[in-house]
């Protein structure tokens, strides 16, 4: 490799860079809902050797992440989008929080650049969550993950 390489390293986007960290953290499931918003998380997760489990309501996928949490005593991973996903999957949330049982809350967004500005569901999510999550962010930069 060149060393101009070495300074211009290949841009990755958010949903890459995310499915690598959880694929190298030991993540081997993840449980979800395929939306728009977050496909692309998915399908990198996936063709990284990440196991999804697809549900139809983000209510039941929080109960089985939260369920897989409690059982391997591995963070279950509930992938949802904005605000339906969120909001429903705030019941599973809310279930590993009174039992302190791991579970990981990844949820789509609208664009960032957007906010304020009535993009398609666009929602708080730090502020809906802030009761019954003990770790939040928004990623504004990939540089953060």
């Amino acid at each position: 490799m060149e060393n101009a390489d070495l300074k211009n390293p290949p841009s990755i986007d958010g949903n890459t860079l995310v499915a690598m960290c959880l694929a190298c953290a030991g993540v081997d499931r993840m449980f979800g809902v395929i939306r728009i918003l977050v496909t692309s998380l998915a399908t990198h997760a996936v063709a990284l050797g990440v196991r999804f489990i697809v549900f139809h309501n983000e209510q039941s996928v929080g109960y089985a992440a939260s369920a897989y949490g409690y059982l391997t005593s591995h963070p279950g991973v509930l992938l949802t989008v904005s605000i339906p996903g969120c909001v429903h999957g705030l019941a599973g949330l809310s279930n590993v929080g009174a039992n302190t049982w791991p579970m990981v809350l990844i949820s789509g967004a609208s664009d960032q650049s957007l906010t304020g500005h009535g993009d398609f569901q666009e929602l708080d999510q730090i502020t809906a969550v802030k009761q019954l999550g003990f770790y939040l962010m928004i990623c504004e930069d990939n540089s953060v993950i």
